[in-house]
């Protein structure tokens, strides 16, 4: 499991994962050391994403409750131009 620590509060956990007709990637957002939300994306065919887990990072982080929406701009941010 890879870990993106996007600030001091928020770590995002990745994975990927394989069945016998797709692939994808899981994961789970903890805001301030708890668990909040989790996701999966399934993929058929190949993905062209800018990072590994760039489309899970930003689905835990628009689907996550705890998160304003001011800090969501900024964690897309922070997604977007350092990871």
């Amino acid at each position: 499991m890879r870990e993106f620590k996007l600030n001091r509060d928020i770590k995002v956990y990745c994975e990927n994962y394989q069945t016998s007709c797709t692939w994808g990637h899981k994961g789970f957002i903890e805001v301030k050391g708890i668990e909040t939300n989790k996701a999966k994306i399934r993929y058929i065919n190949r993905t062209w994403e800018k990072f590994e887990y760039q489309s899970l990072i930003y689905e835990l982080v628009n689907n996550c409750n705890v998160i304003t929406d001011k800090q969501k701009l900024k964690l897309k941010e922070v997604i977007k131009n350092v990871l």
